[in-house]
């Protein structure tokens, strides 16, 4: 048998994976479609990880890209580091086409949170080859989403902020209300602008109104929030959403925002959150935020079918040949993006497959990898 490799490009979304402290629920083993496709790259304040045990190359790097940090093979590399693994013969495999890539070893450190900076052009632009055409949808009135690349049947909170807006305090209500009723509910808020913050609401399941009636609570907890204690920074907030389903009557309490929950149950779930707001508030500790993470998706090839694992921490090191000897092999905590585009080593698979904790590390992978099948 001969074996042919594919190679993989850095700016096709598919080819990453994303854990974040900004999407919800925090399940590893679920891709989170409310990513919208910009986010689905690293960004400027993101790190990036290539796994060890696999094998990888990546073309398409152009424009260059600038990201935080960069592990490969568990050794951080900085600038020199790379720039020595891209003139060896190893790093010519792994790389194709002698690329730049900027590392700043720069998180955000901004309470307000950080603009990824994919969704300008040319970036984006390039981003979207891979999408289009847009696929047909479930919905006759899909929304138009900041960083996606095709109309969506979702709904979107866009939040107005002011100069006392954080984005682990804005957070807090996304973890108080991602019970066992919208667990369901894949979620995803960032940064689009200095002022405005946008969050994504996509159904996990075919309840196509449970995504309405998270997104429709949440505006209503928010906006009660700028009438009254004003606790998260928030001067006006808007609402759109996807209502009309083919196949799918509309439903009669499409205003109400859960089911099963009367107006003076809402009232009353408005007033406990402000007062845990408020009390938050008088203890409120700013954390510095979390950076955010890809993971590169994995072949089983045992079955011959694409597993996307989020989450995946590198452990195992597994230096390449003409490696930078001044390369860190420091196993920290550091967030990144793990590079999707690799395959999973034959020798080794049975032990790649451990999963980490959602509320670990935030990390992307590069699924740009080496795919081996039989010619």
């Amino acid at each position: 048998a001969q074996f042919k490799p594919t190679v993989n490009d850095w700016y096709n979304p598919d080819n990453w994976n994303i854990t974040s402290d900004r999407a919800y629920p925090r399940f590893p083993s679920r891709r989170n479609n409310a990513v919208p496709h910009a986010y689905r790259v690293p960004c400027t304040f993101d790190s990036v990880q290539f796994p060890p045990q696999t094998s990888f190359s990546v073309q398409g790097i152009n424009p260059a890209p600038t990201i935080t940090s960069l592990r490969i093979n568990d050794l951080e590399y900085n600038k020199e580091d790379l720039a020595k693994l891209l003139a060896s013969s190893t790093g010519k495999l792994l790389f194709h086409n002698n690329p730049t890539i900027n590392i700043i070893n720069s998180p955000c450190s901004n309470p307000t949170g950080c603009i990824c900076g994919n969704e300008r052009p040319p970036v984006f632009s390039i981003i979207c080859a891979f999408k289009y055409p847009c696929p047909e949808l479930e919905c006759q009135d899909p929304i138009t989403v900041s960083g996606h690349c095709c109309p969506i049947c979702a709904a979107k909170i866009i939040a107005k902020t002011n100069s006392n807006f954080r984005m682990d305090r804005f957070l807090e209500l996304h973890r108080k209300l991602y019970n066992d009723m919208f667990n369901q509910v894949d979620s995803f808020t960032s940064k689009i602008s200095e002022n405005e913050v946008q969050i994504v609401f996509v159904d996990g399941t075919n309840r196509n109104s449970l995504s309405n009636k998270l997104a429709l609570l949440m505006h209503t907890i928010y906006n009660t929030d700028i009438k009254s204690v004003q606790s998260y920074g928030i001067s006006s907030i808007t609402i759109q959403k996807s209502e009309r389903f083919r196949n799918q009557p509309p439903s009669s309490d499409q205003h109400s925002s859960s089911d099963g929950m009367s107006s003076g149950g809402i009232a009353g779930l408005i007033i406990a959150i402000l007062i845990c707001c408020g009390v938050g508030a008088a203890l409120y500790i700013y954390r510095r935020r979390q950076m955010e993470g890809f993971s590169f998706a994995r072949f089983d090839l045992r079955s011959d079918k694409i597993e996307l694992e989020l989450g995946t921490t590198p452990h195992d090191e597994l230096e390449p040949e003409d490696a930078p000897s001044g390369a860190s092999a420091a196993k920290d905590s550091a967030k990144g993006f793990d590079n999707p585009i690799y395959g999973t080593s034959v020798a080794t698979e049975d032990s790649s497959d451990t999963e980490e904790s959602p509320e670990m590390n935030d990390f992307v992978e590069n699924p740009m990898f080496k795919i081996l099948e039989d010619s």
